[in-house]
């Protein structure tokens, strides 16, 4: 057979070309097992102790990138021969838009690393051992802040239960080593990132706020998002409104998305309001009084399971040491003029006591072991039904006869129970399974009878947090931090955080610039209760 000229002067170039692919390819292995090599010895080294923060740090994301790197055999993720991956490159793009969600790219060594990888020319094969170990230093710090990144945006920078800040809500999950390997493996670094963050309307509502602010801020604009002709607020008032909208993010960030079902009932405390929820609507809102400064309400879930009508009130031990044992100290009729009787103990069979038995003079805070209870009337605190979510904070929500008190703008007078201001209507909405009316809610009421009634279908309450919120009108909403919650939680978010670099040390690396380090400065809300933006 005979073969064209072109073919026969062709064939060695094809073949030299083979040689060199198979070499290249050869000298890729060679060069991924060595930074392979450094990514081990980096990934061992023991980082040393460091005092515990309620901030989620390098050193808390560190047995993640232990365990990512010991499932691939240290084999590189976000570097080869010939420099950083298209992954790596997406990553740090991703880290720069950190400030969408209200985070600080700081924080991910975004400068940093933009600049290492900028020194590593693309194209130029790292052939000598400090540039491997300098893609072996870079390779660990991506997955690093990958790892960091994805976790604050699943589950927030700080775990609230460090914070003393009566958070009692279970926390968002994610496992993030998986989420990492389908990043690198399937090349999806910013669809894995996407699906990281809250998915809540409030978060999303937030983040256009927050997108919003930040514009009117970098013009210097004098109106108001979603107003075009409404004054703004100064350059002072925007930057302490956003970082109000950045903490209530990092709080939606605690979240799991399974609380926010179809149906629920949300107390937000800052705005001493209720709102009962259907998909994503308003289905009925009223008034609330919360706890005060020294007894708050705490933040918690549950569900409303039943009602009891005519209620007795047991009174606290606290409330009884505090402020009834000196009125009746005072007043020896008092008990009497209240309908409060006396037992020997708080235990369901404990024996009444007739209180002219007590020696009150005698009575001490330290050793005062009776439980009072008032019978159900007008004088009982808890008014004509309590609802009632088992939890173990005895916190529930309830009847008032202080009406009064719903007309006041700043509603934290409670020892930590929730006053509804319409509690008839709440109860319509709880029954209407079974077709309660108004009258027929009213004349339980009205028969002083005390009873139990089972809720046919349980109510999830979330008694939650928010100082920014967007209301049903879509409008954005600012509330004053009543507990402290927002300054405590910008404290432990400005506060030093752990940082682990890494021990390899070349040219590139030392000479790489740092973040400077973020400011600390002691955040002011406005003296207003609750603006429209």
């Amino acid at each position: 057979m005979r073969h064209p000229l072109p073919f026969l002067l062709a064939l060695p170039l094809v073949t030299m070309m083979a040689a060199t692919a198979l070499i290249q390819g050869c000298a890729s292995r060679e060069a991924d097992q060595v930074i392979a090599s450094a990514i081990r010895k980096q990934v061992a080294v023991k980082t040393g102790w460091f005092r515990k923060r309620a901030t989620v740090d390098d050193d808390d994301i560190q047995p993640s990138v232990r365990a990512f790197y010991k499932e691939r055999r240290y084999m590189p993720a976000w570097t080869h021969i010939g420099g950083p991956t298209a992954d790596a490159r997406a990553l740090v793009k991703r880290l720069g838009d950190a400030p969408e969600h209200g985070l600080d790219p700081k924080h991910y060594d975004y400068d940093r690393l933009k600049s290492l990888m900028e020194a590593l020319e693309p194209g130029v094969p790292a052939t000598d051992g400090a540039q491997l170990a300098d893609m072996a230093s870079l390779d660990v710090e991506l997955t690093r802040n990958f790892l960091k990144y994805a976790t604050h945006l699943a589950t927030g920078q700080v775990n609230p239960l460090q914070l003393p800040a009566d958070w009692h809500v279970r926390q968002r999950k994610r496992d993030m080593v998986p989420a990492l390997v389908e990043a690198v493996t399937r090349h999806r670094v910013g669809r894995v990132l996407d699906s990281m963050a809250p998915k809540g309307a409030q978060y999303a509502a937030l983040k256009q706020a927050l997108g919003e602010y930040r514009a009117l801020a970098a013009r210097g604009d004098s109106t108001s998002p979603g107003r075009k002709s409404s004054p703004g607020p100064d350059a002072a008032t925007l930057a302490r409104r956003i970082r109000l909208i950045e903490l209530n993010m990092e709080r939606w960030r605690w979240v799991p998305d399974s609380l926010l079902g179809d149906r629920y009932v949300m107390v937000n405390i800052p705005e001493f309001m209720l709102r009962v929820v259907e998909r994503g609507r308003t289905a009925l809102a009223m008034r609330v009084v919360v706890g005060k400064e020294f007894s708050k309400t705490p933040m918690f879930t549950d569900e409303i399971t039943y009602m009891v009508l005519n209620p007795t009130w047991n009174v606290p031990a606290s409330i009884a040491v505090d402020e009834i044992l000196p009125e009746v100290q005072r007043d020896r009729s008092y008990l009497t003029r209240n309908n409060m009787r006396v037992f020997e103990n708080e235990t369901d069979r404990a024996i009444e006591i007739d209180p002219a038995d007590v020696d009150w003079s005698d009575q001490s805070a330290e050793d005062f072991h009776y439980a009072i209870r008032q019978d159900p009337g007008p004088a009982n605190p808890v008014g004509h039904v309590k609802f009632m979510c088992p939890n173990q904070f005895n916190v529930y929500l309830h009847d008032t006869p202080s009406d009064r008190l719903f007309a006041a703008e700043e509603r934290d007078f409670s020892h930590g129970c929730i006053r509804l201001e319409k509690p008839v209507d709440f109860a319509v909405y709880l029954m209407k399974a079974e077709a309660w009316s108004p009258e027929r809610v009213k004349a339980a009421f009205d028969s002083a009878h005390n009873s139990s009634i089972k809720i046919p279908e349980p109510l999830p309450v979330r008694i939650f947090y928010w100082t920014v919120f967007t209301d049903e009108r879509g409008v954005l909403q600012f509330c004053d931090d009543v507990y402290g919650l927002d300054e405590l939680l910008d404290r432990s978010l400005r506060s030093a955080r752990t940082d682990i670099k890494q021990p390899v040390r070349t040219a590139l690396l030392i000479h790489a610039p740092k973040p400077e380090p973020a400011s600390i400065s002691r955040l002011r809300t406005r003296s207003a209760r609750k603006r429209a933006a």
